[in-house]
């Protein structure tokens, strides 16, 4: 006589299914063959891993699992990748790659055979990275078989060395090959690109900056948020034939990227409602874009691209000291936080308080100018900004959501 819960409606075992932990899901499909075509999309839903020195992510056995049985693949929709621990140890002036990833070839079988059928003029170089165990390479290839991903989260381990992720996503998203049997990421929405500030290292390559793979990422045809670092090009150039059109991003979190080219991303993110902007500056890096100066006018004049859309801006700003230097550089401004008033659907604002008062320490005209257009703001008290001889610190100010100016200023 069959066990009561064989019985069961299959609406019930969704309900059940759709509340169980990976292992138990699992379980049930190692339990009950005639349950796999319910358990399996709640399984394979949504991949989370995490790699560090003492723990190995099983992307092989997974590689293997979806190119013998591509249905599997199709389930996926949100993929996490972790992992910040790492070592980046330095030798002669260079940094230790990552640890490569024991591969035979066995775990080979079928595995080059999909490269190979991608029609993608660096796949020799895919597959000899892949032979080596090489992570990136391994990532890539998971990516390229995900048609279904809505989400993507890579942490740190995963983006110091993702140059094949980023060239692969490039050639989906960005070449016109008729050849390419690479997805089109139709339903991708979510993209976090965790990196662990900026790669001096990968720097010195000859075309790093000015070949960005992830400025791809905003030709996404569904992209509705995107957290991501982008250096800083010679020249600003788009990777595709014509600028992209993200129609659904709203939020938006870049780190690297200087005003001036800053304004190059926004002039296409027309319905953006929520900006998080790193302004960076390290003092070994001297050319026309990583300059020591903030300015103010030509960041107002990027954020004019969305003025009639961005609700929410977050600006921190930081600078690192070259090597064994004992301060932090020198910092500069030009124009004024005036130039700002334009953004007059501003709901929040978090700023560094320079950039509202400078390095000055008197009180400054620049907080009238603040309750007369902005009822909600809040002034991040990390300054991170230096000036020799003084640092500028005059407490936070936080505007409070439920009362109107100008009642609402408060100074600790």
């Amino acid at each position: 006589m069959a066990a009561p819960i064989l019985k069961l409606p299959v609406e019930i075992l969704l309900i059940i299914f759709a509340r169980l932990l990976p292992r138990d899901l699992q379980a049930v499909c190692l339990t009950y063959r005639g349950w796999n075509s319910l358990a399996q999309p709640f399984l394979y839903d949504h991949i989370e891993w995490t790699w560090t020195r003492s723990q190995i992510p099983p992307i092989i056995q997974f590689l293997r699992s979806i190119v013998h049985r591509p249905e599997l693949a199709r389930f996926v929709h949100s993929l996490t990748l972790k992992g910040v621990d790492l070592d980046d140890e330095h030798t002669g002036g260079t940094r230790k790659k990552h640890p490569h990833i024991p591969v035979t070839e066995i775990d080979l079988d079928g595995l080059v055979e999909c490269i190979e059928t991608l029609h993608v003029p660096y796949a020799q170089q895919w597959i000899q990275e892949l032979r080596a165990g090489v992570m990136d390479a391994l990532v890539t290839l998971l990516l390229s078989r995900l048609p279904g991903l809505r989400v993507l989260y890579m942490g740190k381990n995963f983006t110091r060395e993702a140059r094949l992720t980023g060239m692969m996503l490039r050639s989906a998203l960005c070449d016109q090959s008729e050849n390419s049997n690479l997805p089109s990421f139709k339903h991708l929405q979510d993209v976090e690109a965790v990196h662990g500030g900026l790669d001096i290292y990968r720097r010195r390559e000859a075309d790093y900056r000015d070949r960005d793979d992830n400025l791809a990422l905003f030709y996404l045809p569904s992209i509705e948020r995107i957290r991501v670092q982008i250096d800083n090009p010679t020249i600003f150039m788009w990777p595709g034939q014509s600028p992209p059109n993200p129609s659904r991003l709203t939020s938006l979190d870049l780190t690297l990227l200087r005003e001036s080219h800053l304004g190059q991303v926004l002039s296409v993110t027309r319905g953006l409602q929520k900006l998080n902007w790193d302004w960076y500056y390290r003092e070994d890096i001297r050319d026309r874009v990583f300059r020591d100066i903030i300015d103010l006018d030509q960041i107002a004049a990027d954020l004019s691209h969305v003025q009639d859309t961005l609700t929410d801006l977050t600006i921190t700003a930081g600078s690192d000291p070259y090597q064994s230097a004992p301060y932090p550089p020198e910092l500069a401004f030009r124009g004024s936080f005036r130039t700002f008033s334009g953004l007059h659907m501003l709901q929040k604002l978090e700023v560094p308080i320079p950039f509202l008062f400078g390095f000055s320490p008197e009180a400054p005209s620049t907080l009238n100018l603040i309750l007369s257009v902005w009822a909600s703001c809040k002034l991040c008290q990390r300054v991170g900004l230096h000036r020799r001889g003084f640092i500028h610190d005059p407490g936070p100010l936080v505007f409070s959501e439920e009362i109107t100016p100008p009642e609402v200023l408060y100074i600790f």
